[in-house]
């Protein structure tokens, strides 16, 4: 019963966990406007939650509420 609640509680915490992200997506453009490709994107403190521009300057993250980039 009790390793029966527990599976239960853990899938509930994940569940929620993943509710509360979203995926950021956003492009990186130099100062005249021009796409920058290569270019880190991470969460601020989380540099293993990171993602690099592709040739448009395009890049998607997954943040929660309340992270900064």
């Amino acid at each position: 019963m009790n390793k029966l609640l527990f599976t239960i509680g853990l899938l509930f915490i994940s569940s929620v966990s993943l509710m509360a992200q979203e995926m950021m997506n956003g492009i990186v453009k130099d100062v005249s406007g021009k796409p920058l490709s290569g270019v880190k994107v991470s969460k601020v403190g989380a540099f293993r939650n990171s993602n690099v521009t592709n040739e448009d300057g395009l890049f998607s993250l997954l943040l929660e509420e309340g992270d900064y980039i």
